[in-house]
């Protein structure tokens, strides 16, 4: 009610680089500035990370799982979380596990130890930590996807490629969202500056025009299934500067 405002003004200005909040993590040495990715941690610097930390005592809920499909992880890393469990859907077929690794650290690494990097969430829930078949790759994923929603997870983080589209994959969605699960999908939109992120399949080909179409179907509304997923540009540093996919 503006009748009940008597002055409303600005005490002082500060930048915000006095109020950010760094972990002791050396991360190599690295230094931090978001507007010139570079160093060791400038895929860090690209997404903008030290900004999230200004946010951790909004983010550190534990009673938030995170749930990840990946082909794998090194769980006996030294800044690997400690509260996680394997739902394992590879059947051996295994490829690498140093982009899991990645993820998971990305979201979750231990933090404030004075050792190696540190997660965007210092104080995350439970990590479900899917491995998917890298000879089933997409039906795996999508399994995995599933299982980790009904065991509880909430943010579920695909940094990956499934070959289902548009329809298909908007019914994925509604059939958990009629079952009542409460869950944000997070995939990465593709690694390759020129692409649309529709290329990555999955809930990156969701369009609002098909999200309509199912929900006239499903007994929901078109937000029920768009506000269920984001996909998220990935940064890639190239020779002549930085570039976001998507």
């Amino acid at each position: 009610n503006y009748n009940e405002v008597l002055y409303a003004g600005c005490d002082y200005v500060t930048d915000n680089n006095q109020l950010a909040v760094y972990p002791d993590d050396p991360y190599e040495g690295a230094t931090w500035d978001e507007e010139n990715p570079a160093d060791q941690n400038w895929a860090f610097e690209a997404i903008e990370m030290p900004s999230a930390w200004e946010y951790n005592n909004k983010l550190n809920d534990t009673s938030i799982k995170i749930g990840v499909v990946e082909n794998g992880y090194y769980t006996s890393h030294e800044d690997f979380p400690d509260d996680y469990e394997i739902f394992d859907e590879s059947n051996g077929n295994i490829d690498g596990k140093n982009h899991g690794t990645g993820v998971v650290g990305t979201i979750a690494a231990k933090s404030n130890n004075g050792i190696g990097v540190s997660g965007i969430v210092w104080n995350p829930g439970k990590m479900l930590l899917g491995i998917n078949d890298s000879q089933n790759w997409t039906s795996s994923s999508v399994s995995l996807f599933t299982r980790l929603v009904e065991n509880g997870a909430k943010v579920i983080n695909l940094s990956l490629f499934a070959g289902i589209y548009g329809e298909e994959a908007a019914l994925i969605i509604a059939k958990l969202v009629n079952n009542g699960y409460d869950f944000i999908a997070v995939q990465a939109a593709g690694n390759i500056p020129e692409e649309d992120s529709q290329y990555n399949g999955l809930f990156c080909t969701i369009t609002d025009e098909i999200a309509e179409k199912v929900a006239s179907e499903t007994g929901l509304t078109a937000e029920d299934i768009t506000g269920r997923k984001i996909c998220v540009a990935a940064s890639t540093k190239t020779e002549s500067g930085y570039w976001y996919a998507g």
